[in-house]
């Protein structure tokens, strides 16, 4: 995503407690409305 560089996208995986390893579509539910609710503010 634009705007989003390695460092801010590590640092928003670890908000939202999610590896950064993994991938869309290995994400929980609950993870991926963690991040979805994140990235909307």
């Amino acid at each position: 995503m634009p705007k989003y560089g390695r460092v801010k996208v590590n640092r928003i995986l670890n908000v939202c407690r999610i590896s950064p390893s993994k991938t869309i579509g290995g994400l929980s539910q609950r993870q991926r409305n963690e991040l979805v609710s994140y990235l909307r503010r």
